[in-house]
C-alpha cells in the first residue's frame, strides 16, 4: 500500500512538470515566430520592420535576453539607417527632407545622441538660409547644404589657397632691354629700366640718402628684366624684390635692409623615399648646414619636412630635397651553395672471435669428473656443473677435471661506398647599405650556465647548479650588405655560415649539440651579374683501425690470419658562388649633376633662365583676290545665288617687320588681260603667293673701308623650324665681321638655335638655325640672319647662299634656293 502511495505521488508531480513545460513552450512558441520574422526582415536590410518583429517577441516573453538585444540591435541600426538618409538629403540642399528623416530617427532610439546633434544642425541651417533669403541675398545650392562646421572649413580653406607665393615678375613687354646711359644717378637707372619694361618701381624713402652719391655708367644689350635690375643691383649696391607681377622694390642692400624687407617663404616638404629616421635627420643636417637654413622642422608622422626662410633658400632646399629624396638602389644576390660528400669504407677480419678485440682468449674450467657430469657422485659433488670438492679427493684430481673451450676463427669482408651531393640557391633582395638575413635550417638549444650560492651568501660551501637554454640558428645562413657603387658595379659585405648538428655529447647529464662550422666572411667588389666563387672548401679525411692478437698481429704474412682491419675515407667539398644583380638604381637627372649660382657667402640668391615668352598667333592668309577670266581658257560657270552677299573684306595681316627695298621693288605680276566683250567674268581661286629667299639690298656700292650690312630675309614662309645656312664671298674683297640672328625666329636659348662659324681666310661662313623640339616652327615674312662686312679691298664680288633648304618642324623641304647679292667697290 506504502509503494502504491509513492508511485502516484511520483506520477503526479511528473504530470505537474509536464503541463508546466507545455505552458512555458506554449508561450514562447509565438516569440519564437516572430524573432524569425525579424531575421527575415533582418537580412532584407528592412530594419524598422526587423524592429517592429522584435519588439513583439520581447512582449511575449520580456526575460528572454535575446529577445532583448535583438531589439536593441534592430533600434539602433533602424536609427542610423534614417540618419543616413537624412544626411544624404542634406547634402543635396533638401533640408526639410533631411529635419523629417532625423525627427523619425529620434523618435525610433531617443538615446542616439547622434540624431539630436543632426535636428539641432539641420535647425540651425535651416535659420542659416531663412535669413539670407529676407536679405535679399539666397544662398547657393552648394552653400545651403553645408553644415556651420562645412562651411567654417570652407571659409577657411578659401582663406588659405587666396594666400599668395611668392610675388613673380610678369613685365608688360617682354622684348629684351638694350639700354646705354652714362652718369646717371640710381635712381634714374631703375626708373628707364622699369619704363621699358612696362613695371613700377617703389623706392625706399631713405634710399636717395643712403644710396651712393655718385652717378654710374650702364650699358646692356639683349638682357631680361630681371638680369638688368641685377645688372643695376650689383652696379648700384642696392637691393630689389618684387611686390607684384608688375611693381620692384629697391632699397640699399645691407643686412639691416635684408631683415627688414627680404620675403620670407614657409614650405612644407613631403619625402616619399625615406624608410627611417636618421635619413631624415640627415636631410635636415644637410639643409641647415648647405642651404644656411635656421628654421627647419621634421614631422615624423607624415614623413615631412617644414622649412622657413627667404624665397631663394627655400628654393635652395627644394633642390638639395629633390635630389637627396630618391629611391635608394636594389640588390638581389643569387647565392648558389653545392656540397658533394662521398664516404668509403672497407672492413677486412680474418681471425679468433673469443675475445672482445679478436685477441687470443682460452679459459680452463674446472669441471670435476668431466664436464658432462650432472648431478652429485657422493664425491662431493652438489649438483651439475658443481664445483666443490671435498678434501678426500685432492689426491685424485687429474686432466680429466679441467676443460678447456677453443676458440673459434671469423673470416669477414665488408665494402661500403656512399655519395652525397647537396645543392642550394637560395636569392636574397636587399637595400643598397641595409643588411639583409637569410636563414634555412633549424634553431637547436642549447644549455648554459653556472653555479651560485645556494643560499644567497658567498663562502657558505653549498652551490648549486643553474642552467638557461639559448638557440642557436643550424642549416644555411646568409648575412649580405650591399653597397651600389654605379649602375653596373657592387660591393658586397657577405657572411655565409653553413653548419649542421655532428653529434651529441653529456656534459653535467644535459645532452649537448656538437655543431659542424663551415663559415666564410668576404667583402668584394663585383661588376652586375658577374659571377664569384667565394671558396672551394675541400676536405678529406682517411681512417684506418687495425686490432689483432699482440704478437701475431706483426707477422707479415701470419698476420692477417689474426687481425682485423677497417678503412674509411670520407670526402667532402663545397663550393659557394654569388651573382649579384642591380634591380633599381636612383633616378638622377640633369639637375642631379649640374651646379648652380647660389649667391654670395653672406646671401644666397638664385639665377633662374629667363622665362619663355608666348609663341604669337601666325597671321591669317590673305582672302583670295577676284580675277578674270584669260581668253581660249574653259570657263566653269556656277549658278549664282538668288541674293548674293556681299564677300566680308579679307583682313590683311600686318607685316612683324617692313619688307626690304629688294623685296619691296619685286616685280609684280602681269595683270590678265581682260575677258572679251559679252563674256562674264567668273571669280576664280588665286593659289597662295609661293615662299622666296632674297638678300636684302638685291645690289650694294660701297667704298673701300666702309662696313656693309645685308640681310637675308624670307617671304611667306609657314612652319618654317629649320633653316642651315652657308654663305661664300670674297675675301680679298669683304671681311664677314658679325652674323646677327634676325627677328623671324622668336624666343631664347631655349627655343631657337642659333650657332655660327665664320671663316675669313677661305670666305665661307655657316649658320645652324632652328627651333627646339617641341616649340613648333614659325610662319610669316622677316629676316633670317643679318651680315655686317668690312671693305677690305676694291672690286665687284658676289655674296652668295649656296644650297638654302628650308624645312618645316614634319623635316619637310619647303623652299630649296641659292640667293646671292653683288656687292660694288669703287
Amino acid at each position: 500500500m506504502r509503494i502504491s502511495k509513492r508511485l502516484a505521488i511520483s506520477l503526479a508531480a511528473a504530470a505537474m512538470v509536464v503541463a508546466t513545460a507545455g505552458a512555458l513552450q506554449a508561450r514562447t512558441r509565438k516569440g519564437d515566430k516572430l524573432a524569425a520574422q525579424g531575421k527575415q526582415a533582418e537580412l532584407r536590410q528592412d530594419w524598422e520592420k526587423a524592429l517592429e518583429f522584435y519588439e513583439q517577441a520581447l512582449a511575449q516573453d520580456p526575460s528572454d535576453a535575446m529577445y532583448l538585444l535583438n531589439a536593441r540591435r534592430a533600434r539602433f541600426a533602424a536609427a542610423q539607417a534614417r540618419i543616413d538618409g537624412g544626411q544624404k538629403l542634406r547634402r543635396e540642399g533638401k533640408l526639410e527632407e533631411a529635419l523629417e528623416e532625423f525627427k523619425k530617427a529620434y523618435l525610433i532610439d531617443p538615446s542616439s545622441p547622434i540624431a539630436e546633434q543632426e535636428l539641432g544642425i539641420t535647425l540651425d541651417m535651416m535659420e542659416r538660409d531663412r535669413k539670407a533669403r529676407e536679405k535679399g541675398e539666397p544662398l547657393k545650392p552648394e552653400e545651403r547644404s553645408r553644415t556651420p562646421g562645412e562651411a567654417a572649413r570652407h571659409d577657411a580653406e578659401e582663406r588659405l589657397a587666396s594666400v599668395r607665393s611668392v610675388a613673380v615678375l610678369k613685365p608688360l613687354s617682354p622684348a629684351p632691354i638694350t639700354l646705354k646711359m652714362n652718369n646717371q644717378p640710381p635712381k634714374v637707372l631703375f626708373e628707364t629700366v622699369g619704363k621699358l619694361a612696362g613695371i613700377n618701381v617703389l623706392f625706399d624713402p631713405e634710399y636717395q640718402s643712403q644710396a651712393q652719391a655718385r652717378n654710374v655708367n650702364v650699358e646692356l644689350a639683349n638682357a631680361t628684366l630681371e638680369e638688368a635690375l641685377d645688372y643695376l643691383a650689383v652696379l648700384t649696391k642696392s637691393f630689389w624684390k618684387p611686390l607684384s607681377a608688375n611693381a620692384v622694390f629697391v632699397t640699399v642692400d645691407n643686412q639691416n635692409k635684408r631683415q627688414e624687407y627680404e620675403e620670407h617663404v614657409t614650405r612644407i616638404f613631403y619625402l616619399t623615399n625615406v624608410t627611417a629616421q636618421q635619413e631624415v635627420q640627415e636631410i635636415m643636417s644637410v639643409i641647415r648646414a648647405v642651404g644656411n637654413v635656421q628654421r627647419v622642422f621634421a614631422f615624423n608622422a607624415q614623413n615631412a619636412i617644414i622649412v622657413r626662410g627667404t624665397a631663394d633658400t627655400v628654393e635652395l632646399a627644394e633642390m638639395i630635397i629633390h635630389n637627396l629624396d630618391r629611391p635608394r638602389s636594389e640588390v638581389v644576390v643569387d647565392v648558389i651553395v653545392m656540397e658533394a660528400n662521398r664516404s668509403r669504407t672497407r672492413d677486412l677480419t680474418l681471425s679468433p672471435t673469443s675475445g672482445a678485440n679478436a685477441g687470443i682468449n682460452i679459459p680452463l674450467v674446472f669441471t670435476p669428473g668431466g664436464p658432462k657430469t650432472t648431478g652429485g657422485d657422493g664425491d662431493g659433488k652438489t649438483g651439475s656443473g658443481a664445483t666443490a670438492l671435498s678434501l678426500a679427493r685432492l689426491g685424485k684430481l687429474s686432466s680429466n677435471d679441467y676443460s678447456l673451450t677453443l676458440p673459434g676463427a671469423m673470416l669477414e669482408a665488408l665494402m661500403s661506398d656512399r655519395g652525397t651531393r647537396v645543392l642550394q640557391s637560395p636569392q636574397v633582395r636587399t637595400v643598397d647599405g641595409q643588411k639583409a638575413s637569410l636563414k634555412i635550417g633549424d634553431r637547436v638549444p642549447y644549455s648554459t650556465g653556472g653555479f651560485q650560492p645556494a643560499f644567497g651568501q658567498v663562502g657558505t660551501g653549498f652551490n648549486s647548479l643553474y642552467s638557461s637554454f639559448q638557440f642557436l640558428d643550424v642549416g644555411v645562413n646568409v648575412d649580405i650588405t650591399p653597397k651600389v657603387h654605379s649602375g653596373e658595379e657592387v660591393s658586397l659585405h657577405i657572411e655565409l655560415d653553413i653548419s649542421n648538428v655532428r653529434d651529441r655529447i653529456d656534459i653535467g647529464g644535459i645532452s649537448q649539440p656538437v655543431v659542424g662550422q663551415r663559415k666564410v666572411v668576404h667583402d668584394i667588389r663585383l661588376r652586375e651579374g658577374e659571377v664569384s666563387l667565394l671558396g672551394g672548401l675541400i676536405q678529406q679525411q682517411e681512417t684506418k683501425a687495425i686490432s689483432g692478437v699482440p704478437g701475431l698481429a706483426s707477422i707479415p704474412l701470419l698476420r692477417r690470419l689474426f687481425t682485423s682491419e677497417s678503412i674509411e675515407k670520407n670526402e667532402s667539398e663545397m663550393l659557394i658562388a654569388i651573382v649579384p644583380h642591380v634591380v633599381r638604381t636612383p633616378d638622377f637627372d640633369e639637375s642631379s649633376y649640374k651646379g648652380i649660382a647660389s649667391g654670395s657667402e653672406r646671401v644666397i640668391r638664385l639665377n633662374y633662365a629667363p622665362r619663355r615668352a608666348e609663341e604669337p598667333a601666325a597671321p591669317k592668309p590673305p582672302a583670295p583676290a577676284p580675277a578674270a577670266i584669260v581668253p581660249g581658257a574653259p570657263v566653269v560657270a556656277e549658278p549664282a545665288p538668288a541674293k548674293p552677299e556681299p564677300a566680308p573684306p579679307a583682313a590683311k595681316p600686318e607685316p612683324e617687320q617692313p619688307p626690304a627695298p629688294a623685296l619691296a621693288a619685286a616685280k609684280p605680276e602681269a595683270p590678265a588681260p581682260a575677258p572679251p566683250p559679252g563674256v562674264p567674268a567668273v571669280p576664280m581661286t588665286v593659289p597662295a603667293a609661293k615662299p622666296s629667299v632674297a638678300f636684302a639690298p638685291a645690289t650694294v656700292e660701297a667704298q673701300p673701308g666702309a662696313t656693309v650690312t645685308l640681310e637675308l630675309q624670307v617671304l611667306n614662309v609657314a612652319d618654317l623650324f629649320d633653316a642651315p645656312l652657308r654663305f661664300k664671298f670674297d675675301p680679298h674683297v669683304l671681311r664677314l665681321n658679325e652674323i646677327t640672328r634676325g627677328g623671324l625666329f622668336r624666343g631664347d636659348f631655349r627655343e631657337v638655335i642659333f650657332t655660327r662659324n665664320i671663316l675669313n681666310d677661305t670666305g665661307d661662313a655657316t649658320v645652324n638655325l632652328g627651333r627646339m623640339e617641341g616649340m613648333g616652327g614659325v610662319s610669316g615674312s622677316g629676316t633670317l640672319v643679318t651680315l655686317t662686312f668690312q671693305v677690305v679691298g676694291k672690286g665687284s664680288t658676289t655674296v652668295t647662299a649656296p644650297q638654302v633648304s628650308l624645312r618645316d618642324s614634319r623635316g619637310q623641304t619647303i623652299l630649296s634656293a641659292s640667293p646671292q647679292v653683288t656687292v660694288q667697290v669703287k
